[in-house]
């Protein structure tokens, strides 16, 4: 164990920094609540959990790629790698929880109400952080891992297809209010919206470019950590 923790200290520390950045958000959600006595943003929570959980399933491939050795390991890495497709748009998907200020007045005649305006835009900025950076961390794990087992052009094919997926998943999710688990308990709602109005592409579109160009800027980096060094998440 020690000498996994020293093989991998950036996993290790960004995991640490990941954790510290969710306590200091839900510490800034307590404090409105103690403030003001409203939990209205409560909801903050459960998207930042749904966020956590492609990410912790990343590590878990991760972990079982890096300390096992049987060739059969693939199958489960695969089998909790379609659980982390499901998860994973949970994670971008917080970029879009900036839709809660589209009522908001940020610039009347200066009143406490607006400052508290203020206050709840940088409570909500630091989770919609957290969860991008849960969802590039998740992602590049899973890039270091495609990789190793496919190569670098097809990882960057991959990550443009999971990108395209998650862009068409958080329209369902912020449009159609699908969830990840109806992949498996309402199936029959998932078929019936597979026909997408042309504004809906419009938006499916502009998202993915947004999406692959954030995750591919730092996914370009791991990358040429494998030409010239170990990557990031590399087991040296």
């Amino acid at each position: 164990m020690k000498t996994f923790l020293e093989n991998n200290k950036r996993l290790c520390i960004n995991f640490i920094l990941l954790f510290l950045l969710s306590v200091f958000s839900c510490a800034l959600l307590l404090l409105r609540f103690h403030i003001l006595g409203a939990n209205y943003f409560k909801f903050l929570v459960w998207n930042l959990f749904l966020a956590w959980i492609p990410y912790g399933l990343s590590l878990i491939i991760y972990l079982f790629d890096t300390l096992f050795k049987f060739k059969s390991k693939i199958y489960f890495m695969v089998f909790i790698g379609v659980f982390w497709l499901l998860f994973f748009p949970n994670a971008p998907y917080m970029l879009t929880d900036f839709v809660h200020f589209s009522w908001m007045n940020f610039y009347p005649n200066g009143t406490d109400s607006i400052t508290i305006n203020w206050l709840d835009f940088l409570l909500f900025s630091t989770f919609i952080l957290n969860g991008i950076a849960l969802g590039v961390h998740s992602l590049s794990i899973m890039q270091n891992i495609l990789i190793k087992y496919c190569g670098k052009i097809y990882s960057c094919v991959g990550i443009a297809i999971i990108t395209f997926l998650t862009s068409i998943a958080i329209y369902w999710g912020r449009f159609i209010r699908l969830n990840s688990w109806d992949a498996w308990r309402n199936f029959e709602a998932i078929k019936e919206n597979l026909v997408i109005p042309p504004i809906g592409w419009l938006f499916i579109v502009l998202l993915w470019i947004l999406l692959f160009g954030m995750f591919a800027l730092f996914g370009l980096g791991n990358i040429v950590a494998l030409k010239g060094g170990p990557s990031v998440y590399k087991n040296e």
